[in-house]
Formats: structure tokens, sequence, C-alpha cells
């Protein structure tokens, strides 16, 4: 045995779940292409601002160092004449002070003898001190460099600060080493030129000697000035031996070891004679440079989230309601079928009415079905127009057009089909038939034979199935299904006329009570005084409806066209409806087995009311305001008329 196909309901979920998931993807797809496009704009985005404000420490720092070098070549050529001079080194001290008030960035200037002891000074207290010990000293010893501007790495200064500083050979009249030259940076102008690139408060800038010494950093951690930052893995060794002026790299914090992105730009002093660079670093961490970027991505996948369970949600509810309604359907149309069976078993063990005519429309055949279906014998009626005796005269003339244009053009839209029309005996009547017209070519002749059925049953039980269909079957009031089809042709026709219109939900307040008491016979007996008295407090075009148990609809159409006057109109008919529904009830119960009672019974009720008109709202918000504000007529105590403000 081969394998039970899915059924069709099955198939048809299942490709909504797929859709719905395909949709989804895509949507997550999309949502996850953009972040990353939005990741990769911020990163070269930040690359770029790091790399352009690096750029700018540079532009700052140069002119300052040339200026400085300028300085120590005036200095250069004056010193001769100072040395001659017995007070020369007064007049020495006393330049230099001027000299570093007019520099800026350059907080001390010392002039040492080749001993290496400061023989003039801008700050007293460096004079005498004995330099001679110092790596820099040292190093000027061993180049023996007239023109160059030796760069010292950062070291600790007789204040016990981090220092740098910049210097030239003194050179003796014979060509010996002199001493030096020295100009020690300012670090606070340095930390405020570094300072003020700061976009913002995670951003780290740093000055490094090119030999891999820390000499500034803000913000400022004094334990990690002149540290050396020359580790193979550092963002320092990467740039310095990729051999680029300017980079941009990410690695390892060496302040917090988190990731960061840091833009490095070698400040190359060639022009000033240099022997050593400067390296300027702005970096951010990750972490705080796409915080903002987490943060949106966050919010964006968790309204995704919610936006897929919401998705999920109704598919899921509006399958099921579905198949709720599907197996409605079906029962309904299962009883349909049943009706049309009984009905299909009556109409085939009866003979069908046959007639035949010429292609001049008249009679030539009528079999005896045909002759008890029309009330007429079949030689009284050959060779009379057929039209004429068994059709309705408003149908005469289409019957005629449409056999001229078959005999012209050999084209019909009713031949080989079964169709309905109305009929007509012999004493006038007409009754609803079926008929199928077949046609032959018969000695030159055409020949139109017409098998009738009488199908006045038949449409007797379709109008009882749709009875049952659109009414409810204990007060024969519509229900909701036909209460919404009617309610939406009325909110067409008030959009269309400007006229509102209205519905009220009444729910009974005590009606339970009645069930409890004297049992569902007299509940029932109760709705359907409470269906004779709603009819009769409104027009023959309003719709009295029963929406379910002890609720019913009231729907009001053709009111004004001012939105006032139609809720005084609705008001004065609800109250109408109230006023009736609070008169006392006689009601005649009979139970089984026992005598007829009489109970009288009071019951109020609570009336919710929603205007429909020229504002855009669907049927269900109508009905949801109206039993909105119902409940709360009812949880008023009841007995209450409730409008619904949609300014609200």
């Amino acid at each position: 045995m081969g394998a039970t196909p899915p059924l069709p309901h099955a198939r048809r979920s299942f490709a909504e779940w797929l859709a719905l998931l395909v949709a989804l993807l895509i949507l997550a797809g999309i949502l996850g292409f953009s972040q990353f496009r939005h990741y990769v704009a911020l990163e070269a985005e930040q690359r770029d601002r790091l790399a352009s404000h690096a750029e700018l420490v540079e532009k700052n720092l140069v002119p300052q160092l040339f200026a400085t070098k300028r300085a120590l070549d005036g200095i250069l050529e004056d010193l001769p004449i100072w040395v001659t001079k017995k007070d020369g080194m007064t007049q020495a001290n006393r330049r230099l002070v001027v000299i570093s008030d007019t520099l800026t960035g350059v907080s001390a200037l010392l002039i040492t003898n080749a001993e290496g002891k400061t023989i003039a000074s801008n700050l007293t207290n460096l004079v005498g001190l004995d330099i001679s010990t110092r790596d820099y000293f040292q190093n000027a010893i061993r180049k023996r460099d007239q023109e160059a501007l030796y760069v010292a790495p950062p070291f600790i200064n007789a204040p016990g600060n981090v220092a740098l500083a910049v210097s030239r050979e003194i050179t003796g009249p014979r060509g010996e080493f002199g001493g030096l030259l020295i100009a020690g940076l300012d670090p606070a102008c340095c930390r405020n030129l570094l300072d003020s690139v700061r976009y913002t408060p995670d951003v780290a800038t740093y000055l490094v000697h090119g030999d891999g010494k820390l000499f500034m950093m803000v913000p400022e951690t004094k334990e990690l000035i002149g540290r050396d930052l020359t580790n193979p893995n550092s963002v320092f060794s990467r740039h310095r031996s990729s051999g680029r002026t300017a980079s941009v790299l990410a690695g390892a914090s060496f302040v917090t070891g988190e990731r960061q992105m840091a833009a490095l730009r070698t400040i190359h002093l060639a022009d000033l004679g240099a022997d050593k660079p400067l390296v300027v670093t702005v970096s951010r961490d990750f972490q705080a440079l796409f915080a903002p970027w987490r943060r949106e991505s966050i919010v964006e996948w968790g309204m995704f989230c919610v936006l897929a369970l919401c998705a999920i949600l109704s598919l899921f509810f509006y399958q099921r309601r579905r198949r709720i309604f599907e197996r409605l359907t079906e029962r309904q149309e299962l009883a349909l079928r049943a009706s049309e069976a009984q009905l299909r078993a009556t109409i085939d063990s009866a003979i069908d009415g046959a007639i035949s005519i010429d292609s001049s429309g008249k009679l030539i055949d009528f079999n005896p079905a045909a002759e008890k279906m029309f009330g007429w014998k079949k030689e009284e009626i050959l060779g009379r127009p057929m039209a004429e005796i068994l059709i309705p005269e408003r149908q005469r003339g289409a019957h005629q057009m449409g056999l001229a244009r078959y005999l012209q053009t050999r084209q019909s839209h009713i031949l080989n089909q079964h169709i309905e029309f109305s009929a007509l005996r012999r004493d006038g009547s007409e009754f609803p038939s079926e008929l199928a017209i077949t046609a032959i070519r018969q000695n030159d002749q055409d020949i139109f034979t017409a098998y009738i059925r009488d199908i006045t049953e038949r449409k007797q039980l379709e109008g009882q199935v749709r009875q049952l269909a659109f009414h409810d079957a204990l007060t024969n009031l519509p229900n909701r299904r036909l209460l919404n089809e009617r309610l939406g042709q009325a909110m067409a026709a008030s959009r269309r006329s400007g006229c509102y219109g209205a519905v009220m939900l009444v729910d009974l307040d005590n009606f339970k009570s009645v069930n409890d008491v004297h049992g569902h016979g007299a509940g029932d007996i109760l709705l359907v005084e409470v269906a004779v008295r709603l009819k009769s407090c409104v027009r023959e075009v309003d719709t009295v409806a029963r929406f379910g148990g002890d609720e019913f609809v009231v729907m009001l159409s053709g009111l004004s066209a001012d939105k006032s006057e139609s809720a005084a109109q609705a008001g004065i008919i609800a109250e109408k409806l109230r006023t009736a529904l609070a008169r006392s009830y006689v009601l005649r119960v009979r139970h089984e087995g026992a005598a007829e009672t009489i109970v009288e019974h009071r019951c109020t009720a609570s009336i919710g009311v929603a205007l429909f008109g020229k504002r855009d709202a669907d049927q269900e918000d109508i009905l949801r305001w109206a039993d909105m504000v119902m409940y709360q007529a009812k949880k008023a105590g009841g007995d209450v008329i409730l409008f619904f403000d949609q300014r609200a």
C-alpha cells in the first residue's frame, strides 16, 4: 500500500510556515548585512578620524621643534662670545631665561662643558648639575656629529620627573668635544597637545621616543611613563617594522590589555638633523568604540525577535482559527450535501420533462413528464411557439435573441449546460426549473431538446439551509455571520453617503439567575421575548442580531450626517431598548411531566454604543468598541447606556 498523501490543509500550513521561515531568514540576513555595513563604516570612520588626529599632533609639534632647533642654533652662535667674557655665563643664564620664556614647549635650557657639568641654565637650580653619566651625553660623545640634533630617550631628571630632551654638540676651538646644549621639552605643553585631540573620554594619546620608550600619555598613568614598548607584538613595534610613516593597527592595549584601534604616526625630523624620530599614537578601545553599535544591534535584534515571535504567534493562531472555521464549514457543507442528496434522490425518482422545438421555436415534442409538470396535453400545444406558452413574458425576448444568435453564429453559452430559469404552467403560475439543452441537425433542420426538472423542492431546501447558516436557531434573529455581512454593507454605505450609523451591544444583566433557578427552558423563552422586544424598538431597515448567549447586537444605519445629531438619535433608540428590556417578563415554563409554571422575572440590560461613519475603522474595531463600553456599563452596575468616545 502506498503512503497516504498529506491533507491539503496540512500542505498549506507547511507552505505558510516555510514561507514565514524564508521571510524571517531574509529579514535576518538583511538586518545582519546592514549591521555589518554599519560596523565596517564605523570602523573606517574611526580609522580615518584617529589617523587625522595623529597627523594633527604632528602638525603642531614639528613647528615647536623647529623653533627649538633655531633657538639652539642662535645660542651656539653666541656661546663663543660668552665664554670669552668674565661674566659671560651670567649673560648666558639671562639669555637662556629670555629664550625659554619665548619658546613654546621648552621648560629647560642647559649648557654643559666637556666633562658634563652644567655651566649655564635658565633654571638656577640646575647650574652645576653633572650629567656626564646620562646616556644621551655619552651618546653625543660617541657620535660626534656637530650638525645633529640629538633626541634623547625619556629619562628621569633631577626633580624626579620623566623628561625628553633635544641637544646639540658644542665644538671646541680645535674641533674637540666641548659639551652639550640641551633643551628639555615641557611635559605640560606636550600633555596639553595630546589632550587637545581627545574627542571622546575613551581616546588615549601617547608620545613615544623612536627607541620605543613612552614619554607622555593622556590620560596619564605615571607608573607607565618610560616603559619600553618594543615588544614584538605591540602596535608600536609592528608600526616601526612596517617602515610606514602612518599606520592604523589593532592590538592589545599595554595599559588595559583590551583590544584597541591605534593610529600611529612617525614624526621624522630629518630636516632638523635629528638622530631619532618621535611616534604619536592616538587609540580607542574596541569595546568603547563599538559600544553604540552593539547597543543598536541589540535593540535591532531584540525588535527582530519580537517581530519574529509576533509573526509566529500570529500564524499559529491564524491557522488554529482557520482550522476551527474549516471544521465548522465542513459540518455546514455536510449538512448541505445531506439536504442536496435528499433532494437529488427525490428528483432522480421522478421522470424529467423533455421538450423539443424546431429552429422556428415551435414545439415538436412534449413527453408525459412535461405534461404533468406544465399542465398541458401534448396534442394541445404541438406546433405552437414554445416561448408564448412555457416561458414567462419577461424572459421571452432573451430566449428569441439567443435562438437567433445560434442560428447565425452556431455559438451559444447555454447549450450543454445546466441552467436555472423560471418556467410557466398552464394556470399562469411560475416554478423554478433546471434544464439542459442539446442541439442536433436532423433532416437539414436544427432540433433543440430541453430536459427540464422541477427544482421547487430543492430551492426550498436551499432556502432552509441558508436560514440555518445565517440565523440563530432559537430567536430566528440574524447570527454573527449575517451581522458581519450587513455591518460591512452599512459601513460602506455610510462612507458613500456621509451619514453615520451605530452598533449597540446589549448584554442582559441578571440572565444567569433565570437558568439557575428555573432551568434553561425558561432562559430560552426569555431570550425569545428579548428578541421580540428589541425588534419592536427599531426600524425595518435596522438589524437585530444575536451575538451569542445573552448578548445581542442592534445595528442602526442611515442616521444623520452630523455626528452629534447621530449620537442623539442613537441615544433615543438605546433608551427605548433599555426601557423595553427593563419591563417585567412573564414566562410560561413547561417542564416534562409537570404542569405549566408562570415565572415573573425582571431583567435589565447593559448597553454599549459605538458610532461608525466617515472615520477609517473596520468591523472588528466597531464591535470591539461597543463591547468595551458595554462591559464598562456592566461594571457600573448594569441598566446603563455608555457611548464609546473615539477621541479617547
